[in-house]
């Protein structure tokens, strides 16, 4: 580690906060392309080139790349979530003697869903240069060719794995009217089409898969009809970004109506004074919801009630 001394705090002039520091490297934020090797900008190859170090999460994949481009003299060190504790220190030495570091990840721009994020964090607290070099990103490519709004969406980065985490992430994109873009492992696809399917069947959805590559595809449809075309196919392969419409106003006033509805069935039980019809045909009439989804609601509740 670098015995020179540095500090947390950013200086600011006028009220801005700046980085700048003419003494050190520079920390270059480069994108790379995501299947297609011809978008990788002109710039992006510049700097590749002539800075010092590459700090990649694929080391290996990213020479592949530098050999494609006849760059063979950077160095190229991996940087990956299990070992960015000990090579951070060492990048940040190198900034410190002047030198240039470009930090790459396996496709796209780095810092999503990336260790990469915790690099640049480490290089803003020392006050070293940190220069976005723009590239592709599948993230904003697969919302491009969506078809859904684009004025305002979330990025999830991969769902959770764990099954009452996704319940809890379904039932938010349930709910909410802004685009939703993530990522999914093929392996997972159609495990997480299916628990979509459960929560919201009819909502549009627009799978890209293998974006700018020679087997690119975008399939559009319900999640339902989603669901049963992966399930349909075998072995699908590569990689996956999923968009997901927002809910339209109408299905959140829905949502809002039943979330309604459910409060007063349990204040209805907390009370005791109704019978499980009394409560069903009371509740579809106040809230507008079907009687069926009111009484499969009341169902599970007079049983949490009874144990």
């Amino acid at each position: 580690m670098s015995k020179r001394k540095s500090s947390s705090l950013l200086y600011q002039r006028e009220g801005i906060v700046s980085n700048e520091s003419e003494k050190n490297g520079k920390l270059y934020v480069v994108g790379t392309p995501i299947g297609n090797l011809q978008d990788l900008t002109y710039r992006a190859k510049d700097v590749l080139k002539r800075v010092h170090t590459i700090a990649a999460e694929n080391a290996g994949h990213v020479r592949k790349l530098l050999c494609a481009l006849n760059v063979l003299q950077t160095r190229v060190w991996s940087y990956r979530e299990e070992n960015r504790v000990k090579v951070t220190p060492q990048l940040m030495d190198l900034l410190f003697e002047g030198k240039d570091v470009a930090l790459v990840t396996d496709a796209g721009m780095p810092t999503i869903a990336d260790p990469g994020a915790h690099l640049v964090d480490c290089a803003l607290e020392r006050r070293i240069p940190v220069v976005p070099i723009p590239g592709p990103s599948a993230v904003v490519t697969a919302l491009s060719v969506s078809g859904f709004r684009a004025e305002t969406f979330v990025f999830l980065g991969f769902l959770s794995r764990s099954k009452s985490h996704l319940q809890e992430q379904l039932g938010e994109i349930a709910r909410s009217s802004r685009t939703v873009v993530c990522f999914e492992a093929p392996h997972r696809l159609s495990q997480t089409l299916t628990a979509m399917a459960n929560v919201i069947p009819e909502r549009k959805v627009a799978l890209c898969r293998e974006l700018t590559k020679f087997h690119e595809e975008i399939m559009r449809g319900t999640v339902q009809e989603m669901e049963s075309f992966i399930r349909s196919r075998e072995n699908v392969q590569g990689e996956m970004t999923l968009v997901i419409e927002g809910a339209s106003l109408s299905a959140q006033d829905e949502e809002e109506k039943w979330e309604r509805a459910k409060e007063w069935i349990d204040r209805a039980f907390q009370k005791g004074e109704k019978t499980i019809r009394q409560i069903v045909e009371e509740a579809a009439i106040l809230y507008g919801v079907p009687r069926s989804k009111v009484y499969r609601y009341s169902l599970a509740k007079k049983g949490e009630w009874e144990k």
